[in-house]
């Protein structure tokens, strides 16, 4: 499979009050053209800086990458200025955020927006076009070109939102969370990106609409090709979507496999620590395994394995240096001193 995205002793730090935050550390990914990976987690092992680096959107007075590369199509993307990032972002890459509802913007009608993505595609690709967007006037009221109108509907209709005539001059608050959710994914997609981010797209969502948005991304990767990069802290959903997993801990990867094995044979503690955290109906005693202690301080420096201090299969060789991420097996490879160092 050809490589879209590499990521090589990629390192990410944050500047914070209390000390140098270790956000990412040398982490190396690759992601497939083509593929549906998920990027599975606990909240703050760097999952969505590994995601906001991808597509150039870090923040810069805190934010700094101190190693590595990362690399898009040959390209490495943290090397590029702003203005050079723009000619990737959107057409290349694009990102859908966690909450729909702080993603658009509140005093400007949905079909607007994906009016406007369509129109910068239109404008990279065409520089002579003549097609112009809506005003960047809230509250005025804009008609919609007969074309530009037509390919928002199309986008629309291509996410499965009903009635899109009506859908396009409506404001997010008129919109239900999945609906706004499948609004943001078309305006995603309306640049027709090869890469696309997913940060959380089904966690403010109740389960049905959940399972829909799903079920909608996996249709969109298989009829449109498009790589898809899902983060999420949820091992369930990662299972109904995903080709491969990715399993991330205190920001390195800890194992990655395809998904049928994450689940099968988990090789890394941490990961066999996520399955038996999941509620399941037929497990003795009803009672569920948490994963003991606590996620380790990453303003502090370790040079050893950072699971260590949870791990029940610690030994002494993991407080002395990082085990390396090697293949165990075909197409899964772990970071754990139990399979060789």
């Amino acid at each position: 499979m050809a490589q879209l995205l590499q990521l090589k002793d990629f390192s990410v730090r944050y500047k914070t009050s209390g000390g140098e935050v270790r956000a990412l550390d040398s982490v190396n990914l690759d992601v497939g053209d083509n593929e549906f990976m998920a990027l599975v987690g606990e909240s703050g092992c760097g999952k969505t800086t590994l995601g906001l680096a991808a597509i150039g959107l870090l923040p810069p007075r805190v934010a700094s990458v101190t190693g590595g590369s990362i690399s898009y199509k040959g390209t490495d993307i943290a090397q590029l200025s702003p203005e050079e990032m723009k000619n990737f972002r959107g057409s290349e890459i694009a990102m859908i955020f966690q909450e729909p509802l702080t993603s658009l913007n509140p005093l400007r009608r949905v079909g607007e927006q994906i009016a406007e993505a369509i129109v910068l595609r239109t404008h990279k690709h065409d520089k002579s076009s003549t097609m112009r967007g809506p005003p960047r006037v809230p509250g005025r009221k804009w008609v919609f070109p007969p074309e530009l109108k037509a390919e928002v509907e199309q986008m629309l209709t291509l996410v499965r939102i009903p009635d899109p005539d009506q859908i396009i001059e409506r404001y997010p608050f008129e919109l239900s969370g999945g609906m706004r959710q499948r609004a943001m994914i078309a305006m995603a997609l309306s640049q027709q990106p090869a890469l696309l981010i997913a940060d959380e797209p089904t966690t403010a969502l109740d389960v049905t609409t959940q399972a829909q948005v799903l079920k909608l991304m996996k249709e969109i990767k298989d009829k449109l090709g498009t790589t898809i990069l899902l983060v999420t802290h949820d091992l369930a959903v990662a299972s109904q979507v995903a080709d491969r997993v990715v399993v991330m801990y205190a920001g390195h990867v800890v194992e990655d496999a395809e998904v049928h094995k994450i689940f099968s044979s988990p090789k890394h503690p941490y990961t066999q620590g996520l399955l038996s955290c999941i509620p399941s109906g037929d497990r003795d005693g009803g009672k569920l395994v948490p994963i003991k202690g606590t996620i380790p301080d990453l303003t502090i420096a370790r040079d050893w394995c950072q699971f260590q201090p949870r791990c029940p299969y610690a030994m002494d060789v993991c407080t002395k240096r990082e085990p390396l991420l090697i293949e165990t097996e075909k197409d899964h490879r772990v970071a754990c001193f139990k399979y060789g160092e």
